[in-house]
């Protein structure tokens, strides 16, 4: 403000200054968007990252196959695989047929290759509820059946090998410490006073809600049914 009471221009031109620049700038407490901030990965990028990787191995993969192809291709015009080339030759022979046949079965397993309707290929897509069929009936026959369960449990001589357990004197006293923990935190939680109070609430309240007119009245009904009342007398005299 200037002496007269009017705002100062000078003032006023710092102030906006001041302003844009703290808007500028990146809040301290909230969260960091530098990499390697600690801030966690969204899951789109995430998985956007495992698809690039995908894609930079098949890549790699198709790159290092048409080199062996085009390495096999010269070797075989230019030099027909005579004296040292033969090996090489062999070797670009060895790659390129294996590179083939790891793509055919990987892609066989889940689609037709190049779109081919190739037989025994697509065989998970074309079969899976008969794997998975197979697979629970696998499983329960080799492991949830009664009979193998219980064959495992006699084989593993539970109680056998519990008693030699608790032979051992190392083992004792160490359940022995355990018990004593345990004991100890008991008589903590018993002598705890709100403890205390929701047990004397819970009580009161099943107490209050027992029908005990009733209860009593067919106590009172069952003495009383074939003269019962005066054998308890007699009983209580004698």
């Amino acid at each position: 403000m200037s002496r007269s009471g009017s705002p100062d221009p000078t003032s006023m031109a710092v102030d906006v200054q001041t302003r844009h620049a703290s808007e500028a700038s990146p809040s301290t407490t909230g969260i960091s968007s530098v990499p390697g901030s600690g801030s966690s990965t969204p899951p789109v990028k995430r998985e956007q990252e495992r698809l690039h990787q995908l894609q930079k191995m098949k890549r790699r993969a198709t790159g290092m196959l048409v080199v062996m192809t085009l390495f096999f291709v010269v070797i075989t015009v230019f030099t027909a695989g005579t004296g040292v080339w033969g090996y090489l030759q062999a070797l670009a022979e060895a790659s390129m047929v294996g590179g083939l046949a790891d793509w055919f079965a990987v892609t066989a397993l889940f689609r037709h290759p190049m779109g081919l309707p190739i037989p025994h290929t697509a065989v998970i897509v074309a079969r899976k509820d008969e794997f998975g069929r197979t697979l629970g009936e696998f499983v329960q026959e080799n492991f949830l059946s009664a009979g193998v369960i219980t064959e495992r449990v006699e084989n593993a001589h539970v109680i056998q090998r519990a008693a030699d357990w608790f032979a051992d004197p190392a083992n004792a006293a160490q359940l022995s410490g355990h018990a004593a923990d345990l004991a100890v935190g008991l008589a903590d939680l018993i002598n705890d006073e709100d403890v205390h109070r929701l047990v004397d609430e819970e009580l009161s309240r099943a107490v209050a809600q027992l029908p005990l007119a009733t209860m009593a009245g067919r106590g009172l009904e069952m003495m009383t049914a074939e003269n019962r009342h005066h054998e308890l007398f007699d009983a209580i005299l004698r």
